[in-house]
């Protein structure tokens, strides 16, 4: 393989961090703004460096109602998580199913093992929703990994029980496995939120505190896999280029989460905000066209017809020090991602801004 596609840098992730710290109104992270822990009652000099064994095992296989040999921690959040799955899962020549729009990694890390990537199309015109007649057209007898995201990432699309459950059955009479970035799933405003991983062994969830709970500095992920092969696999791997997590990272995020509920609780209250002040200036924004997210922290926009999202994204950055992400960065043109995790104020000048650039745009067209 090329070295060119082995050691590829994932574009999504270096245009964003090279502009985030010029960037005033930052609407490209997907994350809640953080709050301080000494606001949650974390006292830092009750941690113990020196604590013989891991305790975020507790909470989490108590969360997924499985046990704690089945979850595998990770200190670089979900996406060192992700990393670890399809490794221990993608040979070279097998087929992996991911959703488009996709978040970048995702694709990366498939071809980066060699593996030979079918996209299966999420539309606007089904509200971004998985396709089951689609997806049994796509899967095959060399199909290996089915990836998928729930909330969907970019659009914030909810993927309720019953596609889930269809997916299982058919990966399950396919012999191939799941894997579910759910990170932006628990703060969901409406549905019944289920985790894959509850639906067959050969299913895995993973997560992190990085998203809806607000700690991304942390970088506490994890995995929920059932299937003691790909478990092993997992564990393994996580030995020998981690080791094992820092006590820190581990104490501060059972604290976390045990604190879950009031965590969400004050996540919902934010997104809920957010969501609906988005809706409201989407209604006035005649040039643009979107479906409305479940929750999360983010959604996809579809700009004006002729407008270059890349273009866009760059002109609204360098003249309104506004930061979105182009839509190019997952696999659709013509759109951009806009995050609402962030303050009203934030949001609402973001959004503004926004619409004087599209006005301009427009104008010199």
């Amino acid at each position: 393989m090329a070295e060119t596609i082995f050691y590829k840098r994932v574009s999504y992730i270096d245009w964003l961090l090279q502009r985030v710290p010029q960037a005033q109104y930052d609407l490209g992270r997907s994350i809640i703004h953080s709050k301080p822990l000494s606001e949650l009652g974390i006292d830092l000099k009750d941690i113990a460096l020196d604590a013989k064994e891991l305790r975020a095992y507790q909470p989490l296989s108590h969360k997924y109602g499985v046990e704690p040999e089945n979850i595998i921690l990770s200190q670089g959040g979900a996406t060192q998580a992700l990393y670890i799955a399809y490794n221990s899962i993608v040979r070279p020549g097998d087929e992996v199913i991911l959703e488009a729009p996709n978040y970048e990694p995702l694709y990366r890390l498939a071809v980066k093992l060699g593996g030979v990537v079918k996209i299966l199309e999420r539309s606007p015109e089904k509200d971004y929703q998985i396709d089951i007649e689609e997806f049994q057209r796509k899967i095959s007898r060399n199909t290996r990994l089915v990836v998928f995201t729930n909330l969907h990432n970019p659009t914030g699309t909810f993927t309720n029980k019953d596609v889930l459950q269809a997916i299982a059955d058919i990966t399950r009479d396919n012999k191939c496995y799941v894997l579910c970035s759910e990170v932006y799933l628990d703060n969901i405003l409406e549905g019944d939120p289920v985790p894959v991983c509850k639906l067959g062994n050969h299913m895995i969830s993973v997560s992190s505190l990085s998203k809806v709970y607000g700690f991304s500095e942390l970088r506490l992920g994890w995995s929920v896999c059932k299937d003691e092969l790909i478990r092993k696999r997992m564990s393994i791997l996580i030995n020998q280029y981690l080791g094992s997590v820092s006590p820190l990272i581990d104490q501060i995020g059972t604290f976390l989460l045990r604190k879950e509920s009031e965590l969400l609780e004050r996540s919902r209250e934010i997104i809920s905000a957010n969501i609906e002040i988005i809706n409201n200036w989407m209604k006035t924004q005649k040039n643009l066209k979107w479906v409305k997210p479940a929750g999360g922290t983010v959604c996809f926009i579809k700009l004006p017809p002729r407008i270059n999202s890349m273009n866009f994204a760059q002109y609204l950055f360098e003249k309104y020090k506004t930061l979105v992400a182009p839509g190019d960065f997952f696999w659709k043109s013509g759109f951009i991602r806009i995050t609402f995790g962030q303050n009203e104020t934030t949001l609402k000048n973001g959004l503004n801004f926004i619409s004087r650039a599209i006005k301009e745009f427009l104008q010199a067209m």
